[in-house]
């Protein structure tokens, strides 16, 4: 009986000790509390710079000392995306050749003292959600109004797909088919804060059948 009661108790232990264990989904949890305190809910009242920057330091506060557990889960996310070659995409061409002029524009916004860098915590260890992002902000920059309100519409519809080119976590390759189309996002991992910043962009299309 004491034997019992004994694992009972390094079983209660155990489990007291997951319960407590740091998960990003509970930094968020935390996060989203404390922007609420913080900045509160009045929409009529709110200065949409000032919530910004107040929020942006949240995140850094929230989610900057976590950067070993960013990283894993970053490692875990890259790992749940199916793998995909070179040869898989032999199908398509490129689209669009240049477009590192637009990629070092996005990036500008998200300098190491820039005041919004800090909103790049909540999601920025998710090779497959900063991948995304590339390609939203670069995608209606570079395509002309009405294309692009019915490439939304479709998209809709025909939800985008992602893999990864290659097991480097540190430096992803992120691969999106998007309708006929396919978007190579290589993303870079901050080793400082465990974020990804998007540092090229390839948008390949489909070749069209003779």
């Amino acid at each position: 009986m004491p034997r019992t009661f004994a694992i009972l108790a390094c079983l209660l232990i155990a489990a007291a000790g997951r319960a407590e264990e740091v998960t990003v989904r509970k930094l968020r949890l935390e996060f989203r509390s404390k922007v609420i305190k913080a900045i509160g809910l009045r929409f009529e009242k709110l200065d949409t710079g000032k919530s910004i920057r107040r929020a942006s330091l949240i995140a850094r506060e929230t989610f900057g000392p976590h950067t070993e557990l960013l990283k894993a889960e970053a490692r875990r996310e890259m790992s749940r995306l199916t793998q995909i070659t070179e040869e898989d995409l032999q199908p398509y061409k490129t689209k669009i050749p240049a477009m590192q002029e637009v990629i070092n524009d996005t990036l500008s916004t998200y300098q190491s003292d820039g005041p919004h860098l800090g909103i790049m915590y909540l999601d920025g260890w998710s090779a497959r959600t900063v991948a995304e992002r590339a390609k939203q902000f670069i995608v209606p920059r570079l395509t002309p109004a009405k294309e692009m309100a019915n490439r939304t519409m479709l998209e809709k519809f025909i939800d985008d797909v992602y893999y990864r080119l290659n097991d480097d976590y540190i430096n992803p390759v992120v691969v999106i088919k998007s309708l006929d189309e396919v978007f190579l996002v290589t993303l870079e991992m901050d080793p400082e804060t465990g974020i990804y910043l998007p540092v090229k962009l390839g948008w390949l299309k489909k070749k069209r059948q003779r």
